[in-house]
């Protein structure tokens, strides 16, 4: 009712005034989910927020309101179906919805009309469906680039599988403006895993691009499925391996921490040297990653107290962060 995953990575959570309803206690299992668990890749969960309305005469479920929630809403195919309650606070729901997931069909549900209002019947929409798996899967799961540097050469990866084994894969890209996409072909890489490298232009343009594949079985699919309609955008900059370097190493989370500590390196390409000292100048650890691209997790000596630096160094130079060791 309150909480929707959009993809491996997204969670869409209903939010309401502060101090309001469920409010306090929805904020905190939100933030319990994020101390303690990550997504599919290994990142920390990306939270989207969508405004719980209240009912017709304001009331909001702690003073005898109903629950109204976008949030609980269901994925039909290539549709979205989102429960709606009044046109003044239904637009701007609806709205995030189609900025969230483009090129998906997003049917709004009257479920507060005077007639068949399923609202006060304690559920709408996820909450009287059952879900319908599909017949003959073919799986493709591919965690989105999120940003490159202009001129770089960017390795696209997904797991496809299929109970007949992958037959071909492609990606198809463009330049976001552009109307006809290009194609690459993927190439199976290790296990079930495909890959293909993605050469940027020097021109600082944002990229559109989604996947498809095709089992041995002849059966095809599209990743995001609503593609070609709907795309990942891999957002474009023109900065020195410095600055993108700085950029696109992740601040330490958990930050503070009482042992391990991670660091999100997936945009920087190249192996990289991975130094701790502490603020006396001392060397306490060294280590060197074959690859930047994914993450790295330090195990932080139990002895070792206080403010931490981190130092990776690679083809971008050198990027320093801080870590709070307890």
């Amino acid at each position: 009712m309150h909480m929707k995953l959009l993809d491996e990575e997204t969670i869409l959570v209903s939010k309401y005034p502060p101090g309001v309803a469920d409010g306090p206690q929805i904020e905190a299992n939100i933030q319990y989910v994020l101390d303690n668990f990550q997504s599919p890749f290994g990142t920390p969960y990306n939270i989207e927020w969508i405004d719980a309305p209240p009912g017709t005469n304001g009331n909001y479920p702690n003073t005898g309101g109903p629950y109204n929630t976008y949030s609980n809403s269901v994925f039909v195919n290539k549709t979205i179906m989102v429960p709606i309650y009044r046109p003044e606070v239904d637009a701007p729901a609806l709205a995030k919805y189609q900025e969230m997931m483009p090129g998906y069909t997003i049917v709004g549900i009257d479920v507060d009309n005077p007639d068949e209002n399923l609202i006060t019947s304690k559920g709408a929409i996820h909450c009287i469906t059952h879900t319908i798996g599909v017949a003959d899967p073919l799986w493709i799961v591919h965690q989105p680039i999120d940003e490159v540097n202009a001129g770089s050469t960017v390795t696209i990866e997904a797991m496809i599988k299929h109970i007949s084994g992958v037959a071909q894969a492609k990606i198809f890209w463009r330049e976001e403006g552009t109307n006809t996409y290009n194609e690459v072909e993927m190439a199976p890489s290790s296990g079930d895993n495909w890959a293909a490298d993605l050469i940027i232009p020097n021109t600082p343009i944002n990229i559109e691009y989604y996947i498809w594949a095709r089992a041995i079985s002849g059966k095809e699919l599209n990743r995001p499925i609503v593609a070609p309609e709907g795309y990942w955008t891999i957002q474009v900059e023109n900065l020195s391996a410095d600055e993108w370097a700085q950029n696109h190493i992740s601040a330490a989370y958990p930050n503070p921490t009482t042992g391990k500590v991670t660091f999100n390196l997936n945009a920087i390409q190249g192996a990289v040297k991975v130094e701790i000292h502490n603020l006396l100048g001392q060397k306490l650890y060294e280590a060197n990653l074959e690859s930047g691209n994914g993450k790295v997790t330090l195990d932080l000596n139990q002895n070792w107290q206080g403010t931490l630096l981190i130092t990776f160094e690679g083809d971008f130079g050198k990027v320093h962060k801080k870590v709070i060791k307890l």
